[in-house]
C-alpha cells in the first residue's frame, strides 16, 4: 500500500523525498509500478 500512496503523491512531491519518508527502496517502488502496469 505504501507504493500506491507514493505513486499518487509523486506528481506533487519529489520521488526521493517520498521514498525516504516511506522508507521504501526505489527498486521496490518501480517493481510495484511495473507489476501493476502503472505509468511512471
Amino acid at each position: 500500500e505504501k507504493a500506491k500512496v507514493v505513486h499518487e503523491l509523486r506528481k506533487q512531491f519529489d520521488l526521493n523525498l517520498l521514498l525516504s519518508i516511506s522508507k521504501m527502496a526505489r527498486s521496490t517502488y518501480y517493481y510495484w509500478v511495473h507489476a501493476f502496469g502503472r505509468e511512471i
